[in-house]
């Protein structure tokens, strides 16, 4: 059975406007075939296959749905393409590394520019069930999800590498562990969008590598210059537990460059600050990575020095509250009075670590 079809074609071109008459010719077998041939002449969606159907008409269809698949100009792109629009913030979010502040910050920029930038219209945005969701994340009361966070990062009209950005920033934050914490804390260092102070960057590593530390207090001890490879050989010789030439070396070049020592008068390396701080979330990373690699070396220090060069004491107590706040004012208090000891100190002559550890060994009684 065939069905003859006449049609028009309209045929545009610069030289002519005008209709060239054309005939369509279709073999159909059956009458799903005719509903098929009149579909794919008016471009209408064609159906699902049936048994009836030829070959050509299978072509014709995955033709036609391949066509459709073909966004029209003006068409709204769905969700994961508009993550990567242009954004609609001034704010550089790569020299961020607190998500909250991020996002508090975000907030008060858009709410300056546009009145009805609401928590009520966050929550709307996002899917909280209650404008106060967003101000207990801004408290650090609630954490985000991940689902979350590409929400906001849609409000906010993220592109893809400042979503990618947000989203380690989210999982920094809500890290369960230091291991995840240090992880994704040195993918963010490491983000070649990354704009974090390099101070922070100098920092972490000074923490996180504990020989850094007593390199910078051995150069007040006696007079290095580095001069030669046989100073770093000395050098490294000095530290317990030894460590080789290429890490002294590697410790001298990284403490100048980060500004943490410098040559006198008399080319002889010293400290340029006593004192070094850090901003909260490189502390809370990299010390605890200095404090962990340091609780090795006090556990390798028993074989390593006789009984009158350490110290190791313990003491297990129970506490109440109020004897255990009491207790580490008071270490405080020591901790404090140490550093002044150390401080008035002329003649050193040794770099000593000192450690304290407080920690409980039991469940609170409710």
């Amino acid at each position: 059975m065939c069905l003859f079809m006449f049609s028009y074609r309209k045929h545009i071109s610069e030289q002519d406007h005008c209709f060239h008459p054309q005939i369509v010719v279709y073999s159909v077998p059956t009458l799903s075939g005719i509903s098929t041939a009149v579909r794919a002449l008016w471009g209408w969606p064609t159906p699902l296959v049936f048994n009836g159907d030829s070959g050509q008409g299978e072509a014709r269809r995955a033709k036609a749905h391949a066509l459709r698949s073909v966004r029209k100009p003006g068409a709204v792109p769905p969700p994961e393409k508009r993550l990567i629009q242009k954004n609609d913030t001034m704010l550089d979010i790569f020299e961020y590394i607190d998500y909250r502040r991020l996002l508090k910050d975000l907030y008060h920029e858009q709410k300056a520019e546009k009145p009805f930038f609401s928590y009520r219209y966050i929550a709307q945005k996002v899917g909280f069930t209650s404008p106060g969701f967003f101000t207990n994340i801004l408290a650090r009361k609630r954490n985000i999800s991940a689902k979350t966070a590409l929400k906001f990062a849609a409000l906010f009209k993220f592109n893809r590498a400042q979503t990618q950005y947000f989203e380690l920033l989210v999982l920094f934050d809500q890290a369960k562990n230091h291991k995840e914490k240090k992880y994704y804390f040195e993918r963010i260092l490491a983000s070649k969008r990354s704009k974090l102070k390099i101070v922070d960057k100098q920092q972490y590593e000074f923490y996180s590598t504990w020989y850094y530390t007593a390199v910078r207090e051995l150069v007040n001890v006696y007079s290095f210059t580095g001069d030669s490879d046989d100073d770093f050989r000395e050098l490294a010789k000095m530290l317990a537990p030894p460590v080789s030439p290429a890490e002294a070396k590697k410790a001298i070049r990284f403490l100048e460059s980060a500004g943490f020592v410098a040559k006198d008068d008399h080319g002889v390396y010293r400290q340029t600050d006593p004192l070094i701080s850090t901003g909260y979330e490189a502390r809370s990373v990299a010390i605890t990575n200095f404090q962990l690699a340091t609780a090795d070396l006090a556990k390798e220090a028993v074989d390593r020095f006789e009984r009158d060069k350490r110290s190791l004491s313990t003491l297990t107590l129970s506490l109440s509250s109020e004897g255990y706040s009491t207790i580490m004012e008071r270490l405080k208090m020591f901790h404090r009075e140490v550093l002044e000891i150390a401080k008035a100190d002329r003649k050193p002559d040794r770099v000593y670590h000192i450690n304290f550890h407080v920690f409980p060994m039991s469940r609170h009684q409710q």
